[in-house]
């Protein structure tokens, strides 16, 4: 199918426009002002272009100029690009068309407003994937195994995700690799499982880890319906150091976390499958860890409650949400106050101190929510300040991030759904980004405005996909 777009060009032009149909459509549609598009091609593919450029414009395609009206096609497999350039009295333009492996996520993008970042790393599993502030991938690699998940991008300009069987046990590996698709390194445990909900690369090149451990005892789960003797695991967040076999500084979800905290999630938490077939129970569940000067913010969806931890102390300072405890803060201005989190993901504390995460609202009957909380330690109360919703995630079954940008807008992946949103400091929608059915992805990573070059991106996607 031929799919016509028109550029409007320059007035010096005379108000004419240039038409170009392309095969397999380009997405999005053209516009003068996106240099960046992808189609969906098969492997030994052509793409066919057919061009009426208005007198004074000369279109070259890969390079050689023509004018007037002209067909010609080019092939292209997945993940090659080719480039045309439009060439008017005013100047010259570049535009870049690459090619969409033909099982790449499907998405719809709409854009209301100027978008706070440049890019947004996404991993609708088994994709990592870098979309630009119009909606168009222009970075990709697929993992080698079902689960691709928490990417981000590193200081040194590098980009690392968990690869893993599945979203649990694994084994997982944290990837770390150079855009040109070469793996730089991978990071791990010092003991245990790495748990592939989240990691952290300090300053100085230590990184921040979870691990499940598993208790060398049984444990009497009869309490909450479960069995007398249980096989269960505790998660531990490592400080490990590369080049170190021993761990920098460990804690402990044993030593710190009553069972009676995990209660509510004690029915359906035990869903972890060792080799032998014995289901056990994953009692804490930590989804997210943040390092902030002398103390850590950890996330642990099965207690529905974010932690305060003094570093290196390990001592609980305060808890967020959940069955209370002498460490528990009071929850004030939140409607849902009394029921509190439901399975939240990705809290991180602000450099305000107050605490933002990913209210899943799971089993609590409501849809997930992005909120803010004030924190006061010495009245024990954290306070309401910020909420917000999308009218697309109804529900929430897992995952998710919200992070509160540096205009005090928000971006947020609304976790388990196929929708990524962000808004402005106002609230207004800037843009909705919707996956297909069944694809999601795990958080979203803005990566700031000139942080990482065009040029960079589709440099390396051509060193990996080379014509």
């Amino acid at each position: 199918m031929l799919v016509s777009v028109a550029l409007a060009l320059p007035a010096d032009a005379g108000g004419a426009t240039l038409s170009v149909r392309s095969d397999p459509p380009l997405l999005p549609r053209f516009d003068r002002g996106i240099r960046d598009y992808v189609d969906r091609c098969r492997t030994g593919g052509r793409v066919r272009l057919r061009v009426a450029s208005p007198p004074g414009t000369t279109v070259a395609v890969d390079g050689r100029p023509r004018s007037g009206a002209f067909r010609t096609r080019r092939r292209l497999d997945p993940g090659q690009q080719l480039r045309f350039s439009v060439r008017t009295l005013g100047g010259s333009r570049t535009y870049h068309v690459r090619c969409l492996p033909p099982d790449f996520p499907k998405w719809t993008f709409r854009r209301s407003g100027r978008p706070f970042a440049g890019f947004y790393i996404l991993t609708p599993s088994p994709w990592v994937a870098i979309w630009d502030s119009h909606g168009v991938p222009v970075w990709w690699m697929r993992a080698g195994i079902p689960v691709a998940q928490d990417a981000k991008l590193l200081r040194d300009g590098t980009i690392g995700w968990f690869t893993a069987p599945n979203s649990y046990l694994g084994p997982a590996d944290f990837e770390i690799h150079r855009f040109d698709g070469s793996l730089v390194t991978t990071v791990g445990t010092r003991s245990g499982l790495l748990d592939s909900h989240d990691i952290q690369r300090l300053r100085g090149g230590d990184y921040l880890l979870i691990a499940y451990r598993q208790r060398p005892q049984k444990v009497d789960m009869s309490w909450c319906g479960g069995p007398s003797d249980a096989t269960v695991f505790d998660e531990e967040i490592q400080r490990v150091r590369p080049g170190r076999r021993a761990p920098v500084w460990t804690w402990s979800s044993r030593d710190h976390i009553a069972l009676s905290e995990t209660a509510r999630w004690c029915g359906v938490s035990r869903y972890l499958a060792l080799p032998d077939g014995t289901m056990a129970y994953d009692l804490v569940h930590i989804n997210s860890v943040q390092l902030v000067g002398h103390s850590l913010i950890a996330s642990m969806r099965h207690t529905d409650s974010v932690y305060r931890i003094g570093y290196p102390s390990g001592r609980i300072v305060w808890k967020l949400g959940g069955t209370r405890t002498a460490r528990s803060l009071r929850i004030v201005g939140d409607r849902f106050g009394s029921t509190d989190f439901g399975g939240q993901h990705t809290a991180r504390q602000l450099d305000d101190g107050s605490v933002t995460l990913h209210d899943n609202g799971i089993m609590r009957g409501r849809p997930p929510r992005a909120v803010r909380y004030r924190i006061d330690e010495k009245a024990r109360k954290a306070t309401l300040v910020e909420e917000i919703s999308h009218p697309a995630a109804a529900s929430s079954f897992c995952c998710g991030s919200a992070e509160k940008l540096a205009d005090a807008g928000w971006l947020v992946s609304w976790g388990g759904t196929p929708a990524v949103t962000e808004f402005g400091p106002s609230g207004a929608r800037r843009f909705s980004l919707h996956f297909a059915r069944g694809q999601y992805s795990y958080r979203v990573f803005p990566i700031p405005r000139g942080r990482v070059s065009r040029h960079a991106l589709r440099g390396g996607m051509d060193a990996m996909n080379p014509r």
